[in-house]
């Protein structure tokens, strides 16, 4: 709570401009070490970066971030450079471009400048001992330098702002200085000072709870922000200590008593809330008595807050922490009571850690500045540096490796010595002026062409080509092909063979003969010979019906082919057997010309009887049918067909055509087999299904018809009784079928039987019952429920299948018994009857 009251009472800020630290655009390079993939892409620049994005074309392939700094560094103080009435604190701190540090040193009233590197200060202002000359300052909180050198103080119990100009040993009022109060010429115990590029002055006039702007050699400020009474509205503040501007003017205040840094844009009546605001504590979106802040290019706000540090990006509800964090304390990775934060273009956070008496520098780490690509692409990287200005870089093409090949291929792998051989190279990745070595046998030959064509080869020989490749990123520059080893056969023999349709044939019957080529080549001639005697038929069939008996067929062949021993060829000779005779004369006679259809019909051939033994040959319609017979039987035929016979001599020759002889064939009817249904007493209108045009209808037997002559008489059974129709057409045709008429009678069960072996009622078995129904269940019991008798699937009406009045082949005792039938109709149904029945002795 002291330290916490103590830093309430004793606010500073640290204030630098955007031109000093904006450093966008910067130069950048990516280099790399080749343009193969295996190279690596190399990010240069003379900047320190916090992130590296690499791209592959428009697709982000990877993203590199700069190490967290985890620790801080003392680069100024060590808790004694500083005695201070207050507990040894410091606070006001600025750290110009070249790494010069400027520090407030309340106690002493001085400003101290520690060069780069350095640890130990010069004096730039005050140190002249406490007070209210133009050479002193009473307790200098914070201090800020412009681009021309000139160190702006905040004197704080004298409530006024003094400048010092480089090398000057007094100061002068450029703001307040009038004493403490509320007019617009005072200030009443200010916090923190910002000059902007034209040299205006703006103050954190802190217990007026305004930020007033002091133009170059005003008398009088002018408020910008606030200055409506002490409250946590909106236009208000409670307490302002940190005051920056950014490079579009906004003002940026740490509104101390309301736990909030508020962004008033030029010319609000009102400021917005950027960090904190959800009251006092040590949450992510919670500030605790916020004094410096600072703005990055990227629009980051860096607040010291209670012991820590905390980062807010542009837009985000809470903040992360950037330094400390670890409870108060004086370890590297601690801060107590920090009053100002500055960043570097470097990305390094400089702390004035207060209560520790100290400077801390939380270093950037340095980032992978290297990426291996993996896949083919173009390649750049986009850059952000520790200030938050993003650049892109120059792209660069990486390649894939790629392997050329080479694989050789031909028409034939058989060719014959006298055909010369051609081989195409096909190739891959072979570059823009590949080169080509055609081998045999490992042998240079050829040309540098993908096309070689060899005459001469030996068999066996083996063809290769070395491929030699130029293209970009090639693992090796040559590729060795598939080997072809070629078969070279030997000049053929051209051969022709002949063959007839047959070799026995009778006189003036054509004959063919077919040649039959080997190694003709495509179009060979033919000349057919008959004893050596040229025909004039050049094709490879030869059809002729003038050769006599002993004729020698032979055929000469001339062949096109490529490389053959000669040019001609002879067939074989077949020689003809022509035989001759006298034609047998034959008629024929036949059962009936005029039939029914299925009705069987008997041909007889008769020959003159001079002894000859002629051969058979039967048609019908032309189609040959039946056997070398004299007589020929058939039961299909159909009306109009035509029989006829043919007759030759024993050799096959001069052959001799019977008469012919046409049938009438009317088809036969039919009549479909039938059975009907109908229970005693019904009568029924018989509908036979027929096939034919009928003519005449005869029922038998005529019992119970009522008409036995016509096509749907009704039926009067009382029994079951099978019907025989016979239909007749009007050319003669008769057919018959069965019409079974089944009676169902009633279902007869006695309630009484005498098993006395008398042959009359001996037997207690189910009567009747619908025709088709079968007895599934007939069971018997006794007077204790015990089953004594049981039958399954029988037909009724048949006493074979009833019980006889014993039970394990004794005879039971006179008396009463149970029983209980299931029938199964014809339909698939069931009927379930129970009585009883008397046994009577």
């Amino acid at each position: 709570m002291k330290n916490s009251m103590k830093r309430f009472a004793l606010p500073l800020l640290l204030f630098f401009t955007t031109a000093i630290y904006s450093q966008c655009p910067f130069t950048v390079n990516l280099n790399t070490t080749g343009n193969c993939l295996g190279a690596t892409l190399n990010v240069t620049t003379t900047n320190d970066l916090s992130k590296i994005v690499w791209y592959n074309g428009s697709n982000a392939v990877s993203t590199v971030t700069a190490t967290p700094v985890t620790a801080g560094k003392t680069v100024a103080g060590n808790g004694v450079t500083f005695p201070n009435p207050f507990g040894g604190a410091f606070y006001g701190l600025y750290v110009d471009p070249g790494g010069n540090m400027y520090v407030t040193d309340p106690a002493s009233s001085r400003i101290l400048k520690f060069a780069a590197g350095s640890t130990t200060p010069v004096t730039v202002a005050g140190g002249n001992g406490r007070g209210s000359a133009a050479n002193q300052f009473s307790e200098p909180w914070s201090v800020y330098v412009d681009v021309g050198g000139n160190i702006y103080v905040t004197d704080f119990n004298n409530s006024r702002i003094q400048k010092w100009a480089p090398g000057a040993t007094t100061g002068v009022t450029v703001a307040g200085g009038n004493g403490p109060g509320s007019n617009a010429n005072q200030l009443n115990l200010p916090g923190g000072v910002f000059v902007d590029a034209t040299g205006n002055v703006y103050v954190a006039d802190r217990f007026n709870h305004r930020i007033q702007k002091w133009a170059p050699g005003a008398t009088s400020g002018v408020t910008v922000a606030g200055g409506n009474g002490l409250g946590s509205g909106a236009n208000q503040f409670n307490s302002p200590q940190g005051i920056f501007i950014d490079g579009t003017g906004n003002l940026y205040i740490t509104d101390m008593g309301n736990n909030r840094v508020q962004k008033w844009a030029p010319g609000a009546t009102s400021g917005v809330t950027v960090a904190g605001g959800n009251g006092y504590g040590s949450a992510a979106n919670q500030l605790q008595n916020p004094w410096g802040v600072f703005v990055d290019a990227d629009g980051n706000v860096y607040v010291t807050d209670g012991h820590r540090v905390q980062k807010w990006a542009a837009g985000a509800n809470s903040g992360t922490t950037v330094a400390g964090g670890n409870g108060y304390g004086s370890a590297a990775n601690q801060l107590t009571s920090p009053t100002n934060v500055w960043v570097d273009v470097n990305g390094n956070i400089y702390i004035a850690d207060g209560s520790n008496t100290r400077v801390q520098l939380w270093s950037q780490q340095p980032i992978n500045k290297n990426y291996t690509p993996t896949v083919a692409g173009t390649y750049s990287a986009t850059v952000t540096d520790n200030n938050g200005c993003t650049v892109s870089t120059n792209a660069i093409n990486i390649y894939p490796s790629v392997t050329p090949t080479i694989n050789i291929g031909t028409s034939a792998t058989t060719i014959d010595v006298c055909t010369p051989a051609t081989f195409n190279a096909s190739v891959t990745n072979e570059g823009t002026s590949p080169s080509y070595q055609w081998q045999v046998n490992g042998v240079n030959v050829g040309a540098n062409n993908p096309v070689y064509t060899a005459s001469g080869l030996a068999n066996g020989s083996i063809v290769t080509c070395i491929l030699t490749s130029n293209a970009q990123c090639a693992v090796r520059s040559t590729a060795t092909s598939n080997s072809i080893t070629i078969t070279v056969q030997p000049p053929v023999t051209p051969a022709v063979s002949i063959v007839a349709s047959t070799t026995i044939s009778c006189a003036g019957s054509p004959v063919t003969f077919t040649a039959r080529p080997l190694n003709g080549g495509s179009t060979p001639l033919f000349e057919w010979q008959v004893n050596g005697i040229n025909t004039g038929v050049t094709g490879n069939l030869f059809t002729t019906n003038t050769l006599v008996d002993k004729d020698a067929v032979t055929c000469i062949m001339t062949s096109n082919a490529n490389c053959i021993t000669t040019t001609t060829a002879n067939s074989n000779a077949i020689v003809l057997t022509v035989n001759s005779g006298t034609p047998i004369p034959v008629s024929i006679t036949s059962s009936a010309t005029t039939i029914c259809s299925g009705i069987p019909v008997s041909f007889t051939a008769t020959v003159p009887t001079t002894g000859a033994t002629p051969v058979y040959q039967w048609q019908v319609n032309g189609t040959i049918t039946g056997s070398n017979s004299s007589s020929y039987m058939s039961s299909n035929l159909a009306n109009g067909d035509v029989i006829r016979c043919i007759t030759t001599n024993t050799n096959g020759c001069e052959p001799f055509l019977s008469n012919d002889i046409s049938v009438v064939v009317y088809p036969t009817p039919h009549v479909e087999a039938q059975t009907i249904y109908i229970s005693a007493g019904e009568t029924i209108t018989l509908h036979p299904v027929v096939s034919g045009k009928v003519a005449q209808y005869q029922w038998s037997p005529g019992m119970a018809l009522s008409d036995t002559s016509i096509a749907n008489p009704i039926a009067s059974p009382v029994t079951s009784i099978v019907y025989t129709l016979q239909v007749s057409t009007a050319d003669g045709c008769k057919a018959s079928g069965e019409i079974s008429v089944q009676v169902s009678t009633k279902l007869g069960i006695p309630n009484a039987f005498t098993p006395n072996g008398d042959g009359k009622n001996d037997i207690f078995y189910i009567k009747g019952g619908q025709v088709g129904s079968r007895i599934s269940d007939f069971s018997i019991y006794n007077r204790w429920g015990q089953k004594i008798f049981q039958q399954h699937n029988v037909e009724p009406g048949d006493p074979a299948f009833g019980w006889n009045g014993t039970c394990n082949g004794m005879s039971v005792a006179a008396g009463t018994y149970a029983y209980t039938i299931t029938i199964r109709l014809k339909d698939g149904s069931q009927q379930v009857v129970r009585g009883a029945v008397v046994l009577i002795r």
